[in-house]
């Protein structure tokens, strides 16, 4: 009667023994998934901000990018009334990062601008290739994009670090 006993107790032990190490293998392969995909996700925060080939400026510097896209001012450094635009899977970053403003913040102050005709918020789309297509196609257009794509379409006019310590 014993012996039956055993032997299960035996096949149970070895079969949780297996599963304990199965589930040890499993959680490290997600581990270094979740790993590598938040080095890349870093690695992706940086910024490039770009404007349309024929823009005759040399140059952004961060105060005029917070200006313009806080709706501070409506006016590229060259004197050209700006066309933002906006890279939707960007936006939360660029918004908390750059601009120190929370998106509901940068929301309010849109709004503000837009119901009072003075200014209309960016543009915003979901796709690169979309809004590289509307910064080639528009004067003085001027957006953010992952500093990972780079084209000869656009001009970089400012590169943005990831690692750039939010401004609240």
């Amino acid at each position: 009667m014993t012996e039956p006993r055993q032997k299960i107790f035996h096949t149970t032990f070895i079969t949780r023994n297996y599963l304990a190490k199965y589930l040890v293998i499993v959680l490290a392969a997600v581990s270094l998934c979740v790993s590598a995909g938040v080095l890349h996700a870093n690695e992706s925060n940086d910024l490039i901000v770009v404007t349309n080939k024929d823009v005759s400026m040399a140059s952004i510097d961060d105060n005029e990018i917070r200006r313009l896209f806080l709706g501070q001012s409506r006016r590229l450094p060259n004197g050209d009334v700006a066309a933002l635009a906006a890279y939707s899977p960007l936006r939360a970053f660029f918004n908390s990062r750059i601009l120190g403003r929370s998106d509901t913040d940068v929301a309010r102050i849109w709004s503000k601008l837009k119901f009072s005709g003075k200014q209309s918020p960016p543009r915003t789309f979901d796709t690169i290739d979309d809004l590289v297509e509307y910064v080639k196609s528009t004067p003085n257009a001027l957006a953010y994009l992952p500093s990972t794509y780079r084209r000869d379409e656009v001009r970089i006019m400012a590169y943005i670090p990831g690692d750039t310590p939010s401004l609240r």
